[in-house]
């Protein structure tokens, strides 16, 4: 059965692939995970003051004292995790595959203003980079994941950095929580796949 009007699919794939591209630059930038603030317990205001506090939490760029009025602690990655190797390694590829997100995010964000206006040609490549793109947040948010429940480096509990406090070992072992960036990536995540079955509705 043909179309008819104006096509609803392409306005709803710009409006959610535009949400998708603020979600992981957020994401991106925000903290990964967040040390828990004094007592915590299955409180709701409890939850609210460990997720948002402006204490010490960790970014995909290195730690911050003060999560939001702080500077970084250490120059960046290399230098934060200086002592453990492979969450290094970890984390640098992360910090690549979270740039490449936003970046096949965004040219899907122009693309499908082109579709929107003009072009239905672009349809099956929106797709492919969709899918791409789905792939690379995935890895990102999977990566940060493991890293929280698991030790990467054999001698789990040398010290992160001479500069800081943390281990090698899981964040969740050293009473650290997933921060709101991280929950801002699997969002983004998660209505990138929806998107990806928007982008190929015919109407």
């Amino acid at each position: 059965m043909a179309c008819s009007g104006t096509r609803i699919s392409p306005i709803v794939y710009v409006v959610l692939e535009s949400i998708v591209l603020l979600l992981i630059i957020f994401g991106t930038a925000f903290d990964q995970y967040r040390l828990k603030s004094g007592y915590y317990d299955n409180d709701i205001s409890d939850q609210f003051e460990s997720t948002f506090n402006n204490g010490k939490c960790v970014t995909l760029w290195g730690a911050k004292q003060q999560c939001y009025s702080g500077g970084y602690s250490l120059d960046g990655t290399k230098e934060f995790w200086e002592n453990c190797p492979a969450r290094e390694r970890h984390f640098r590829a992360v910090e690549v595959l979270s740039i490449v997100s936003v970046g096949l995010v965004a040219l899907c964000v122009v693309m499908g203003f082109l579709f929107l206006c003009c072009c239905t040609c672009v349809r099956y490549f929106l797709f492919v980079m969709g899918l791409i793109s789905l792939g690379t947040l995935c890895v990102t948010w999977v990566i940060v994941a493991n890293c929280y429940s698991s030790a990467q480096d054999t001698e789990a509990v040398v010290a992160a950095s001479a500069d800081d406090t943390l281990t090698c070992d899981s964040m969740k072992s050293q009473d650290y929580r997933y921060g709101a960036g991280f929950g801002l990536l699997v969002a983004g995540c998660g209505l990138q796949f929806f998107n990806c079955i928007i982008i190929l509705l015919p109407c």
